[in-house]
């Protein structure tokens, strides 16, 4: 993580740090980051193409973290579109706080069986993958992907003080 510090054109927003993404692209040609949860390091993939953000349930079960169920909802609205076609939401969640240094991101997660999934790229990648972070995370906290670059990072609005 580069702690060197950017703002935007409109200096508005701040970039604190800069995370390189070219190791996962490489292995496992996706967009990943480790963040710290709980003392454990956990992988979560970059995905811009869900708008939801997902962590296995093993994971949780490995860290002790408790889930709650939601209500069930009847709109096709609440449907979510996949690579493999349309999938029924989770009603399972979970709050985590996941941290990379000083910065801290809490995040609501739906709780999925990803083990076959996940299991697949460790077989074939070597690479433990624990969750998916996206768009509904990506967004709420300004995230943008570098792939130029390699690299990801937040931008956090700077607080201007009234004198």
């Amino acid at each position: 993580m580069d702690n060197e510090k950017t703002t935007t054109q409109e200096k508005e927003m701040v970039t604190p740090f800069t995370v390189s993404i070219e190791e996962y692209l490489s292995k496992i040609s996706l967009p990943a980051i480790e963040f710290d949860c709980n003392g454990k390091e956990l992988l979560f993939i970059l995905d811009t193409g869900s708008n939801g953000s997902h962590i296995n349930r093993s994971v949780l079960n490995e860290l002790g973290i408790e889930t709650k169920t939601i209500e069930k909802k009847k709109g096709v609205e609440d449907y979510i579109a996949t690579g493999n076609g349309v999938a029924e939401p989770s009603y399972e969640k979970c709050d985590l706080r996941i941290s990379l240094g000083d910065y801290k991101f809490n995040v609501l997660l739906d709780v999925d069986d990803l083990d076959a999934a996940f299991d697949h790229i460790f077989k074939s990648d070597g690479v433990r993958v624990h969750g998916i972070l996206g768009t509904n995370f990506l967004r709420a906290n300004n995230w943008t992907i570098d792939f130029a670059n390699n690299i990801a990072y937040p931008a956090f609005k700077v607080k201007v003080s009234q004198d």
